[in-house]
């Protein structure tokens, strides 16, 4: 993604090895694709190369943007959350100081 022009090669071990014309600079594609047994996932990526020697595999996991308000619900009870821990403890250094160091 996006659909850019390709061409598969096949390498003298067996594997498979895609080339890309050329990408400018800062440009990202994935790359997606099924595997069944006995392939695994080590096999599918082994390296990325470049002629500008500039090319690196991102790992990440695709997610779905939140919305406004789910942000917002979720930075309330983020900001509950730090609260109430801060003041649990302030209250227990509280007790702590009175019944123990005085």
């Amino acid at each position: 993604m996006p659909n850019i022009p390709h061409k598969v090669t096949e390498m003298s071990d067996g594997g498979k090895e895609i080339t890309f014309q050329s990408l400018v600079p800062n440009e990202q594609i994935t790359i997606s694709y099924l595997y069944f047994p006995p392939k695994t996932y080590q096999q599918i990526n082994t390296y990325v190369k470049s002629d500008a020697g500039l090319a690196r595999i991102v790992k990440i996991i695709p997610a779905l943007d939140l919305a406004i308000w789910q942000k917002a619900i979720i930075y309330f009870f983020l900001f509950i959350g730090c609260a109430t821990v801060i003041y649990l403890l302030i209250m227990f250094l509280t007790f702590i100081s009175i019944n123990y160091l005085f």
